[in-house]
């Protein structure tokens, strides 16, 4: 798979038997290569290579549990110097080997366009083993979908994602790809990439001219809602409006709801035969800080090549 764009361009190899041995249980192996650009409340440049080996099984028609083994080397460039001393680990974040698990609960009854059901997936990642970063990662996924007998062509969403990161050992930090962000296509839409949660002050050094500006340093716990409602116009166009709320923390007892950014919006999607789903949302933030703009077009697509 190949996945590349203006800011973000990954490479994945990957190969899954889905009866490995002969066995009722899937195998897989992944390489890849990711480079990622990051704008809006950051503005660095994230290189990632690794690879990940993975394994699931059925438990039921419901029910399936996964692990993987990974391992990732990241390097990240054009990150200014932090104000703080004592924040300037994020600049050399080293290698990560991870184990994770989880277990996922799908009633929907469509992978790509579901309408009824639910899904429900808790994902443990322990990351160690004598590599330089050392955490613990939890994080929940919920997803309850309601058609209507009456009005067959709607339906209705609510989902509810949760993320928990306890770092240990020598450093005190979880490191920078490994953090929970908000804002964007994926998570608050109506906020610029990254611009919801915890920041930073940096400076830099340029001829002798010292400047200062804000860096999305993210956080170790996470909340994130929204609402949607679907409307069928044909087998190929589905049109949506939604509601996002949700918020990053740096430590979970840093927690308050106050700290909440909601934002709400209208979007067009399409089903492509053969490739997947392509969406373009509109989103306008309700509650924004004063650098957080009015509203922001997102693309989100699913279609790998």
């Amino acid at each position: 798979m190949a996945n590349i764009g203006e800011y973000n361009t990954r490479y994945r190899l990957s190969f899954t038997d889905p009866e490995f041995m002969g066995y009722p249980i899937s195998a897989g192996v992944e390489v890849f290569d990711d480079h990622l650009e990051s704008r809006g409340g950051s503005r660095y440049t994230i290189e990632q290579r690794g690879a990940r080996v993975r394994f699931g099984k059925k438990l039921s028609n419901d029910i399936t549990l996964r692990t993987f083994l990974g391992y990732a080397d990241v390097s990240i460039t054009d990150l200014e110097t932090f104000v703080d001393p004592e924040l300037r680990e994020f600049e050399d974040p080293g290698d990560t080997m991870t184990w994770g698990w989880s277990i996922l609960r799908d009633t929907a009854n469509h992978y790509l366009d579901p309408t009824d059901g639910t899904r429900t997936e808790l994902a443990i990642e322990y990351a160690g083993f004598g590599a330089e970063n050392e955490f613990v990662r939890v994080q929940t996924d919920a997803t309850w979908y309601q058609g209507f007998k009456k009005f067959d062509k709607w339906s209705v969403s609510l989902n509810n994602r949760e993320g928990w990161a306890m770092p240990f050992g020598s450093k005190d930090y979880i490191p920078l790809a490994s953090r929970f962000f908000g804002g964007g296509a994926s998570t608050i839409r109506g906020y610029d990439n990254r611009e919801v949660g915890p920041k930073a002050q940096t400076f830099s050094d340029v001829l002798g001219i010292i400047t200062y500006d804000e860096e999305a340093v993210g956080g170790e716990f996470r909340i994130l809602n929204t609402l949607e409602a679907k409307y069928k116009i044909n087998d190929i166009l589905r049109a949506y409006t939604f509601a996002d709320g949700g918020g990053v923390w740096w430590e979970a007892k840093d927690f308050d709801s106050s700290d909440f950014k909601y934002s709400v919006g209208v979007g067009l999607g399409m089903q492509i035969p053969f490739l997947g789903p392509l969406r373009v949302d509109y989103g306008i933030p309700l509650n924004p800080d004063g650098d957080q703009g009015t509203g922001r077009l997102h693309l989100q697509s699913l279609i790998d090549f």
